[in-house]
């Protein structure tokens, strides 16, 4: 019975499988090179991520608004907070990785 068990255990991991639970997500990517700086210090008002009453209000608005107004800028959010060379993608990527 234990040559059963031990039989498994020989086999190697799926390394595609773990690289993509340990790999930080596109959001978390986009967030962490463009956002951070004024997201995680409520710069200008600017709501923090895992804080949900700063995007509660918000998050009434939908997903698409919020991404309209994170690609267009909206208030004291300059277009793609200022990051001009962020894709709408990233853009979209990043406010889903906030707002979840």
């Amino acid at each position: 019975m234990l040559l059963f068990v031990l039989a498994g255990c020989d086999k190697a991991p799926d390394d595609k499988a773990s690289q993509r639970l340990d790999a930080p997500s596109q959001g978390q990517l986009a967030y962490e090179s463009h956002c951070i700086s004024c997201h995680s210090n409520s710069i200008n008002g600017a709501p923090i991520p895992g804080k949900p009453k700063m995007w509660a209000s918000r998050i009434l608005q939908g997903v698409p608004v919020l991404v309209f107004h994170a690609i267009n800028g909206y208030g004291l959010m300059p277009a793609r907070g200022g990051k001009e060379s962020m894709s709408d993608t990233d853009v979209e990527a990043a406010l889903k990785y906030m707002v979840n």
